[in-house]
């Protein structure tokens, strides 16, 4: 019992440290010339999956999140989601301008999507972690590569896959 007891203090005190660096090391951060507002479109799945996924993202130092969302009308074609809903949550690290919201991150995101193709109909919901990098110019036009994958919850006893897939290439606009 007094192993557990140490062993918890230790871990509480190891976060609570690094919680108050973190917060040290935002202080040093240079202010973003434009908005911390960003929308995009996925221009990979409209050019390869003929579908639509747009995105909000609200982006602090050093964490965004979001929203995205992905229709897919001809989801019979390639791919089996017809419709998804993800809001996500990214850490950007090595930030080369030294403003919010730029360089390289780690995301995790919640999926929740809607088979659509044959006779895989019905709802699942995914955890996916991903990595990417945005680039933003001077006047806030970003363009914004990830991937990641995760594993659906198996909600839709049917479906088959063991993973699922995400990625993209956003272009957009900070305001």
């Amino acid at each position: 019992m007094q192993s557990d007891l140490y062993c918890m203090k230790k871990i509480l005190c190891f976060l609570v440290l690094g919680f108050l660096s973190l917060q040290i090391y935002a202080q040093n951060q240079v202010v973003s010339p434009f908005g911390k507002n960003e929308f995009g479109i996925d221009v990979l799945d409209f050019a390869i999956l003929r579908a639509f996924d747009v995105s909000y993202e609200h982006v602090g130092n050093p964490l965004g999140y979001g929203i995205t969302f992905h229709g897919n009308p001809n989801s019979d074609d390639l791919w089996d989601i017809g419709y998804c809903f993800t809001p996500f949550v990214r850490y950007y690290f090595f930030n080369p301008k030294g403003y919010s919201g730029c360089g390289f991150y780690a995301d995790g995101a919640l999926k929740m999507f809607k088979l659509m193709r044959y006779s895989k109909k019905g709802f699942d919901m995914a955890f996916t972690i991903g990595l990417g990098i945005k680039v933003v110019s001077q006047k806030g036009i970003f363009l914004d590569f990830t991937i990641g994958a995760g594993r659906p919850f198996g909600l839709a006893n049917h479906y088959s896959q063991e993973i699922v897939l995400c990625g993209g290439m956003v272009f957009g606009c900070r305001f």
